[in-house]
């Protein structure tokens, strides 16, 4: 059974919209109880 804090979603990677800038290569959302962090945790722009 796989943990839900064990699913980690590097930003660098996943997020496309422009408007979010993310610096460095190792920020990560540990995706506890949504889908993505665009989805979930940006929800104003």
């Amino acid at each position: 059974m796989e943990k839900f804090w064990s699913k980690v979603e590097y930003l660098s990677q996943t997020v496309k919209n422009p408007n979010i800038v993310i610096k460095g290569t190792k920020s990560y959302y540990s995706n506890a109880w949504s889908e993505n962090f665009e989805d979930y945790v940006v929800r104003y722009l």
